[in-house]
C-alpha cells in the first residue's frame, strides 16, 4: 500500500489485485526524495483526495484523447497564453480540481499537466524526460499515467528510470511488474502492447531524444 491509503480503500482493488486505480511509486530522486508514481486516469481525474494524499504536484498524461477534427483539438487552459487559444499535443495545461491542493502555480488551486496521446510518448520523450527531471529536482512528486496505468505509462517510466540510473531495463521492468502486476500487458504480443515494449527498449538503450516546442515555452519558471 501507499501512505496506508490503498490497502484500506476497496476502490483501489479489483478482484483482490491493486489494478489500474492506484498509484505505484517507481522512482525516487536521490537529492530531493521526490517520487515518480505510475497511476491511472481515474486517479488523475477523479480522485483529488488521493492526489493530495500522495502530495502529487504535477502530472504527465501519456494517454490523452485522440481528437479527429480540428475543432475538437485539445482546448485546455494554456498557462502561457492566459487561457487560449487551443494548442496541439504535447500540451502543458492546468489540471483543475474542486478542492485546493499543494500547488506549484502561485495563487492557483490547479496542478500542471503535460498531455499527449498514447502513441506519442516516444516522439516527445525528450519533453517528458525534461519535465520529470525538472519537477523531481524541484521536490515535486509527479504522477505519470495513461488510461489504466498498465501500458504506455509503464513503458515511459521504465525508459526514464533506465536512462537515469543505468540499471538493466529488464531489472527495472521486473521490479515495477512485481509492484504493479498489470504491467504484464506490455508483454502481450499484439499492437500496441508490443510496440510500447519495443520503443521502451530502443529509448532505454540510450537513443537520442529531441524536444519540441510546447505552448511556445515548455518549461516555465514558477
Amino acid at each position: 500500500s501507499t501512505h496506508g491509503f490503498d490497502a484500506s480503500d476497496p476502490r483501489y482493488r479489483w478482484k483482490g489485485e491493486p489494478y489500474g486505480n492506484w498509484a505505484t511509486p517507481v522512482y525516487t530522486q536521490p537529492g530531493t526524495q521526490a517520487t515518480l508514481y505510475i497511476g491511472s486516469a481515474h486517479v488523475a481525474f477523479r480522485d483529488p483526495v488521493y492526489i493530495a494524499c500522495l502530495n502529487v504536484r504535477t502530472i504527465v498524461n501519456v494517454g490523452a484523447k485522440n481528437w479527429h477534427h480540428m475543432d475538437m483539438m485539445p482546448y485546455w487552459r494554456d498557462i502561457t497564453q492566459d487561457g487560449g487559444p487551443w494548442r496541439p499535443y504535447p500540451n502543458v495545461s492546468l489540471h483543475q480540481y474542486e478542492r485546493p491542493h499543494a500547488t506549484i502555480v502561485p495563487n492557483s488551486t490547479d496542478l500542471l499537466d503535460m498531455r499527449m496521446q498514447e502513441l506519442q510518448w516516444p516522439e516527445y520523450f525528450g519533453n517528458v524526460e525534461g519535465w520529470i527531471d525538472h519537477h523531481l529536482a524541484a521536490g515535486n512528486n509527479t504522477l505519470l499515467h495513461d488510461h489504466k496505468g498498465c501500458r504506455g505509462a509503464v513503458a515511459t517510466a521504465v525508459t526514464y528510470i533506465v536512462r537515469r540510473t543505468g540499471l538493466p531495463l529488464q531489472n527495472i521492468y521486473d521490479e515495477i511488474l512485481a509492484k504493479r502486476p498489470c504491467a504484464k500487458e506490455l508483454k502481450v504480443a499484439a499492437h500496441p502492447n508490443n510496440w510500447h515494449y519495443s520503443k521502451m527498449q530502443e529509448l532505454g538503450a540510450g537513443l537520442a531524444v529531441p524536444t519540441v516546442g510546447v505552448n511556445g515555452q515548455w518549461l516555465v519558471n514558477w
